[in-house]
Protein backbone atom coordinates (compact mmCIF):
# COMPACT_ATOMS: atom_id res chain seq x y z
CA UNK A 1 0.00 0.00 0.00
CA UNK A 2 1.32 3.16 -1.06
CA UNK A 3 1.05 6.58 1.07
CA UNK A 4 0.01 9.01 -0.97
CA UNK A 5 -0.16 13.00 -0.07
CA UNK A 6 -3.35 13.22 0.18
CA UNK A 7 -4.32 9.97 2.13
CA UNK A 8 -0.90 11.35 4.71
CA UNK A 9 -3.04 14.88 5.13
CA UNK A 10 -6.23 13.22 5.85
CA UNK A 11 -4.76 11.05 9.13
CA UNK A 12 -2.60 14.28 9.80
CA UNK A 13 -6.10 16.39 9.92
CA UNK A 14 -7.95 13.51 11.52
CA UNK A 15 -5.41 13.08 14.62
CA UNK A 16 -4.23 16.48 14.77
CA UNK A 17 -7.62 17.47 17.26
CA UNK A 18 -6.91 14.68 19.08
CA UNK A 19 -3.53 15.55 19.87
CA UNK A 20 -4.94 19.32 20.61
CA UNK A 21 -7.44 17.85 22.83
CA UNK A 22 -5.03 15.66 24.98
CA UNK A 23 -2.25 18.24 25.20
CA UNK A 24 -4.13 20.57 27.28
CA UNK A 25 -5.47 18.43 29.68
CA UNK A 26 -2.10 16.39 30.20
CA UNK A 27 -1.11 20.38 31.12
CA UNK A 28 -3.51 20.82 33.66
CA UNK A 29 -2.73 17.81 36.02
CA UNK A 30 0.74 19.17 36.16
CA UNK A 31 -0.34 22.05 37.55
CA UNK A 32 -0.51 23.34 41.21
CA UNK A 33 -3.59 24.33 42.34
CA UNK A 34 -3.03 27.93 43.66
CA UNK A 35 -6.68 28.09 44.75
CA UNK A 36 -5.36 26.00 47.96
CA UNK A 37 -4.18 27.82 50.88
CA UNK A 38 -0.96 28.33 51.62
CA UNK A 39 -0.33 26.21 55.07
CA UNK A 40 1.82 26.86 57.81
CA UNK A 41 2.36 23.84 60.26
CA UNK A 42 3.42 24.38 63.79
CA UNK A 43 4.40 21.10 66.00
CA UNK A 44 6.97 20.92 68.75
CA UNK A 45 9.60 18.16 67.75
CA UNK A 46 12.36 16.83 70.83
CA UNK A 47 14.87 19.39 68.98
CA UNK A 48 12.68 22.08 68.97
CA UNK A 49 10.12 23.97 66.53
CA UNK A 50 9.26 22.77 63.71
CA UNK A 51 7.67 24.84 60.32
CA UNK A 52 6.66 23.08 58.02
CA UNK A 53 5.22 25.26 54.48
CA UNK A 54 2.95 23.84 51.78
CA UNK A 55 3.15 24.05 49.02
CA UNK A 56 6.98 22.38 49.26
CA UNK A 57 9.58 23.88 47.41
CA UNK A 58 13.08 25.65 47.21
CA UNK A 59 13.37 23.78 51.01
CA UNK A 60 17.06 25.00 50.57
CA UNK A 61 15.66 28.67 51.27
CA UNK A 62 15.03 29.64 54.64
CA UNK A 63 11.15 29.71 55.34
CA UNK A 64 10.59 33.45 55.62
CA UNK A 65 12.24 33.25 51.72
CA UNK A 66 9.63 30.70 50.49
CA UNK A 67 7.26 32.87 51.97
CA UNK A 68 7.87 35.75 49.75
CA UNK A 69 8.57 33.63 47.00
CA UNK A 70 5.08 32.59 47.10
CA UNK A 71 3.80 36.16 47.83
CA UNK A 72 5.36 37.55 44.63
CA UNK A 73 3.39 34.62 42.41
CA UNK A 74 -0.42 34.85 44.65
CA UNK A 75 -0.57 38.14 46.43
CA UNK A 76 -0.83 39.18 49.50
CA UNK A 77 -4.50 38.98 50.07
CA UNK A 78 -4.03 35.13 49.33
CA UNK A 79 -5.43 32.65 52.31
CA UNK A 80 -2.73 31.82 54.55
CA UNK A 81 -3.58 28.71 57.30
CA UNK A 82 -1.23 28.38 60.27
CA UNK A 83 -2.24 24.80 61.94
CA UNK A 84 -0.44 24.74 65.09
CA UNK A 85 -0.37 21.40 67.06
CA UNK A 86 -1.73 21.58 70.42
CA UNK A 87 1.72 20.59 71.87
CA UNK A 88 3.30 24.20 70.84
CA UNK A 89 4.16 26.99 73.08
CA UNK A 90 1.68 30.34 72.94
CA UNK A 91 5.25 31.94 71.86
CA UNK A 92 5.50 29.69 68.78
CA UNK A 93 1.88 30.37 67.67
CA UNK A 94 3.84 34.29 67.74
CA UNK A 95 6.45 33.28 66.38
CA UNK A 96 4.88 31.76 62.96
CA UNK A 97 2.64 34.23 62.93
CA UNK A 98 5.06 37.06 62.81
CA UNK A 99 6.99 35.40 59.76
CA UNK A 100 3.69 35.22 57.69
CA UNK A 101 3.07 38.95 58.65
CA UNK A 102 6.48 40.19 58.04
CA UNK A 103 6.51 37.95 54.55
CA UNK A 104 3.38 40.40 53.92
CA UNK A 105 0.24 38.42 53.85
CA UNK A 106 -2.79 40.09 55.34
CA UNK A 107 -5.30 37.47 54.86
CA UNK A 108 -3.60 34.55 57.62
CA UNK A 109 -5.76 32.41 59.86
CA UNK A 110 -4.56 30.76 62.92
CA UNK A 111 -5.51 27.30 64.11
CA UNK A 112 -5.03 24.82 67.02
CA UNK A 113 -5.11 21.62 66.00
CA UNK A 114 -5.56 18.14 68.43
CA UNK A 115 -4.63 15.40 66.42
CA UNK A 116 -5.59 13.04 68.89
CA UNK A 117 -9.03 14.29 69.53
CA UNK A 118 -9.44 14.86 65.84
CA UNK A 119 -10.46 18.59 66.02
CA UNK A 120 -9.66 22.35 65.85
CA UNK A 121 -10.79 26.15 66.98
CA UNK A 122 -9.36 29.11 65.46
CA UNK A 123 -7.27 31.21 67.68
CA UNK A 124 -8.66 35.09 67.51
CA UNK A 125 -6.22 37.48 68.61
CA UNK A 126 -7.74 40.60 70.37
CA UNK A 127 -5.97 44.00 71.18
CA UNK A 128 -3.66 43.85 74.22
CA UNK A 129 -4.89 44.50 77.84
CA UNK A 130 -3.09 45.53 80.85
CA UNK A 131 -2.11 42.03 83.33
CA UNK A 132 -4.54 41.94 86.08
CA UNK A 133 -6.32 39.46 88.35
CA UNK A 134 -9.80 41.32 87.61
CA UNK A 135 -10.07 41.50 83.53
CA UNK A 136 -13.06 43.08 82.59
CA UNK A 137 -15.72 40.77 81.21
CA UNK A 138 -15.06 39.23 78.16
CA UNK A 139 -16.21 40.13 74.50
CA UNK A 140 -17.93 37.48 72.03
CA UNK A 141 -14.88 38.37 68.86
CA UNK A 142 -12.34 41.22 68.54
CA UNK A 143 -13.59 42.38 64.81
CA UNK A 144 -15.73 44.83 63.97
CA UNK A 145 -19.58 44.25 64.28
Amino acid sequence: MRVTPSRLSRVFIVTLPLLVGIAPTRAAETQVDVRAPIVLEVKRVASGLLLQLTPERDKDQPLLARLGSLLRERGDAYPVVILVDDGAKISDIHEAEGYVAKAGYSSARTFVVSNQRGFMAELEFCAAIPTTKTPAPSVAHCGPD
